[in-house]
């Protein structure tokens, strides 16, 4: 499954498709994350390790 853009929408998307087992891939014309995308990328990366190691919670 492909996902065009990095930004929250892109990066919520391919987390939640990912997480249901599709394999995702992440497109994007800029070629660096900085600002909002970069503190984006950091949560998320620290969501999915919480989660792995157990300690993440459920927002709802």
């Amino acid at each position: 499954m492909a996902v065009v853009g990095s930004g929250f929408s892109g990066l919520s998307a391919a987390a939640y498709l990912s997480k249901y087992g599709f394999e995702v891939q992440v497109f994007e014309k800029s070629t660096e994350v900085e600002g909002v995308q970069e503190s984006l990328l950091l949560i998320m990366v620290i969501l999915l390790i919480w989660d792995l190691v157990g300690i993440g919670c459920r927002i709802s």
